[in-house]
Order: structure tokens, then sequence, then C-alpha cells
């Protein structure tokens, strides 16, 4: 009987069926295993090259002329090509990070934002009770002296 009773209590609380039952408690292990990077199954890394080749080519043409008596006299020509390439390059390499985890940072963001609007605005009403408090005191000094 009493086996059957240890049996019954390790039997019913099984912690993993009832974080599968309840989709709160589901959600909640869920962002933590995330959070901790458990799952980063879906990164990808995308390299990608882009070449982008430039010519350049200048021909140049020397030629020695001489004039005598009204005829033009070639003697010599020389060609020169000048060709120039470039070769750009280009490498990227982009990296996509788990989309359930940048779901679960926006959501921490999002909480950190609203802890902080609720901590102004404590400040704020903190600083009018304080100015509030230093008024009430000035009068009070005042009238006190005002009237001995």
């Amino acid at each position: 009987m009493r086996y059957v009773l240890i049996l019954l209590v390790f039997v019913s609380c099984n912690p993993v069926k009832l974080v599968l039952k309840d989709p709160v408690k589901f959600e909640a292990v869920a962002d933590e295993m995330i959070k901790r990077g458990y799952c980063l199954n879906d990164t990808s890394y995308i390299h990608s090259t882009d070449t982008l080749e430039i010519t350049d080519t200048l021909t140049m043409v020397y030629v020695d002329t001489t004039i005598l008596n009204d005829t033009t006299y070639f003697w010599e020509t020389k060609y020169l090509t000048v060709s120039k390439v470039v070769k750009i390059r280009d490498s990227v390499k982009s990296v996509v990070i788990d989309s359930a985890q940048v779901k679960v940072l926006r959501k921490q963001l999002a909480a950190a934002n609203v802890l902080k609007d609720a901590a102004v605005k404590d400040m704020k009403g903190l600083r009018r009770i304080l100015q509030f408090g230093a008024a009430a005191c000035a009068v009070f000094f005042l009238l006190l002296f005002k009237l001995k």
C-alpha cells in the first residue's frame, strides 16, 4: 500500500506534464529556453560575394613629322597602349538570428520600458511632494516669525 501511494505521488506530480498541459507555463518555459540560447536552430549565415571589374584602355599615337617645301614627311610612328584593370571584390556576411529569440528580447524591452515609465512617474510624484513640503515649511516659518 505504501509503495502504491509513493508511486501515485510521483506519477501525479510530473512537472513535464504540468508544463505541457498549461499554455501559460509552457510559454514561460519556452521564453526562458530561448533566452538562454538552447534553441538557436534557425540561425542562418549568408555569405554573398560581388566582384566588379573595371577596364580602362588608353591608346596614344606618337608621330614624328617634318614639313619641307609644302610636303609633310612621316618617318616614325609609335603606338602606345596602356590598359588598366581594377577588380573590386566585396564580401558580405549576413547573420539572421533566431526569430523566436528576437520576439523574447522585444518582450523584455517592452517590460523594461513599462518599468522605466513607472519609475519616472513615481519620481515626478515624489518631486511634487517634496516641493509641496518645502513650500509648506517656508509658509510655516514665515508665519511663525511674523507673529512674534
